[in-house]
């Protein structure tokens, strides 16, 4: 069999291979996006996780990770990768990008002001996560595109 056979197979929920160790940072990444983009956020949030200890400076499995972890509620983590993916997308040049995704990742870290207690303080996280949201919503349409092999 060559190389990149299982890339071209069908293999997803396949048994008896190690697929973080036989498929590519690509491949892994793919699996994610395809795994998103069907719903499954805790399946594509492995893939992510694989893909990025193949490759971690690839910013756009931060990021991707960063949304899947978002879908799920956990915001603190997925204020963790987007701030790490804007430290790569700075270092890489995209100074626009790295900026946006600082400012979601402080939206999501935020917490809320003071105000009455009781109703309005949980409305107040979700309103600042919604905002980040809208504001990655360009950049999150690239994340979710599959990377060429």
């Amino acid at each position: 069999m060559d190389a990149g056979a299982l890339g071209r197979t069908h293999w997803d929920q396949a048994i008896g291979f190690d697929r973080a160790a036989s498929l590519s940072h690509a491949e892994l990444h793919n699996a994610g996006v395809q795994a998103a983009r069907a719903g499954r956020y805790p399946a594509a949030e492995q893939f992510f996780s694989e893909a990025i200890r193949k490759q971690p400076l690839a910013a756009v499995s931060w990021l991707a990770r960063g949304i899947c972890r978002s879908e799920q509620g956990q915001l603190a983590l997925a204020a963790n990768d987007f701030g790490y993916a804007a430290r790569l997308y700075e270092q890489a040049g995209e100074l626009d990008t790295a900026a946006e995704l600082r400012r979601s990742s402080e939206r999501l870290t935020a917490a809320p002001s003071a105000g009455p207690s009781g109703n309005g303080k949980g409305m107040e996280a979700v309103s600042g996560a919604v905002a980040a949201f809208k504001v990655l919503a360009p950049i999150a349409a690239k994340a979710f595109m599959p990377l060429p092999f």
